[in-house]
């Protein structure tokens, strides 16, 4: 199994720490109900993310439709980056987001089916590529059929959903994949999977601008679902205690 995990698995390695920050509702789902959820990719913020699933695709003269495969693809963004002042801004705009962390080999092992034969054209975990909009253009214009279809392995399709303009680089993002080739999940935008948070969450980080005696509630909350390990309020925007010597 960690093989063809492994396989599946793109500039990263099993122990690569990686961070999300979730709404405070879908945190408290992550630690009660046990589940986490991938969704379709035409729900990412950024609209130029989707070009090759929105894009009109031809084989010589003749269109292709692809909209089946398209409407397969899910996805999920994490980042290597454990807190900064945009991710809060960004992402926690209610001001009440809380980063989770955990590793790659937990996330993607959680998801992985190990009993499928078929998931190794299913599932797939990288790291983000940042390029030129030209580039990443010239990259579309040269896929072949094959890397349209399961024949092609998916892989340079999932690839492709790893790819960002460079002006993002400074998110320097980790994307959970998944191709839905049994169409199980047909019609729907979300793909639930189990996710017992108390056990693959490493640390849990409230946003520093939350307050104190909320998180103190949250974290009696946590605590209380089985997750006994770092639990705290970042301390991004505490002001220092300096102290200035005038003799």
């Amino acid at each position: 199994m960690l093989q063809k995990m492994t396989d599946n698995m793109f500039d990263l390695d099993m122990d690569t720490k990686i961070y999300r920050v979730f709404p405070l509702v879908r945190v408290l789902d992550l630690f009660e109900k046990s589940e986490n959820v991938l969704v379709r990719p035409k729900l990412w913020d950024d609209p130029f993310e989707n070009f090759f699933l929105g894009a009109r695709v031809f084989s010589g003269v003749q269109e292709v439709d692809i909209s089946d495969i398209s409407k397969s693809w899910y996805g999920q963004c994490w980042t290597t980056v454990a807190e900064s002042d945009a991710m809060w801004r960004i992402y926690s705009p209610n001001k009440d987001g809380v980063c989770v962390g955990t590793t790659v080999g937990k996330l993607f092992g959680s998801f992985y089916d190990k009993d499928a034969t078929i998931s190794t054209l299913e599932n797939f975990i990288g790291r983000v590529e940042y390029k030129a909009q030209n580039d990443i253009a010239s990259i579309a214009k040269n896929f072949s059929f094959s890397d349209l279809s399961h024949g092609g392995g998916n892989i340079q399709f999932a690839r492709s959903l790893l790819l960002k303009r460079e002006e993002f680089r400074h998110e320097h993002e980790v994307r959970i994949l998944f191709c839905d080739t049994r169409k199980k999940y047909l019609g729907s935008d979300i793909v639930p999977f189990n996710f017992n948070a108390a056990d693959l969450i490493d640390s849990v980080v409230f946003d520093p601008r939350l307050d104190r005696r909320i998180v103190h509630a949250l974290s009696v909350t946590i605590t209380s679902l089985g997750y006994n390990k770092d639990i705290e309020r970042s301390r991004l925007y505490d002001a220092p205690q300096l102290v200035i010597n005038l003799e």
